[in-house]
């Protein structure tokens, strides 16, 4: 029996393997979902959807970022480079997503950041061979911040809006997917 299958958003060949994700540049995004419950990988796992940017068509793009953590005392003793990298680069997303004030020491849910809209960096990176599209460590931004004033800005409202539901996995194995610069962590 045939199988539909549609190829129609997609520029070549690579964007094929897996998941669409934007092209580089900056971007106006919304958080449709984040997951820091640690059930399936101990990363906090975030779902965007493109609203605007400085690369057009493509709006409605939907991504997921990984954000690693370490959850256990054990493993901040072991690397605490590692852990001080990663609790950074969380801070930063908090701060974006007004989740976590300038001055401000608090436990943070990541669950509030649903509905939270920022500006985002894409970069293309290659990592054993694959190309992938990741934000990089540190590149996320309050709306009104003046360093991303030239990104065009969307409305919240996007066709298509429902983020297609994930488990998880997507990209959970990819070294440097969502961690830092790729090579960050040859030695874990």
């Amino acid at each position: 029996m045939p199988i539909k299958l549609d190829a129609s958003g997609f520029e070549s060949e690579d964007d094929a393997h897996g998941t669409p994700r934007p092209k580089p540049g900056q971007y106006h995004v919304k958080v449709l979902r984040a997951d820091d419950t640690f059930v399936k990988i101990e990363k906090v796992i975030v779902e965007f959807k493109v609203l605007n940017g400085t690369v057009p068509g493509q709006q409605g793009t939907q991504f997921t970022e990984f954000f690693g953590v370490a959850s256990k005392d054990e493993d901040i003793c072991k690397r605490p480079e590692k852990t001080k990298k990663m609790l950074e680069r969380l801070r930063v997303f908090a701060i974006a997503c007004r989740l976590l004030k300038i001055g401000e020491k608090k436990d943070v849910d990541f669950a509030d950041a649903e509905g939270a809209e920022l500006i985002v960096v894409a970069e293309e990176q290659i990592d054993k061979g694959k190309k992938y599209t990741k934000i990089p460590w540190d590149s996320m931004w309050t709306l009104d911040h003046p360093d991303v004033a030239n990104v065009p800005r969307g409305t919240g409202e996007v066709a298509g809006e429902e983020a297609v539901p994930f488990d998880g996995a997507e990209g959970a194995g990819d070294e440097g997917a969502g961690d830092g610069a790729a090579g960050d962590w040859d030695d874990v």
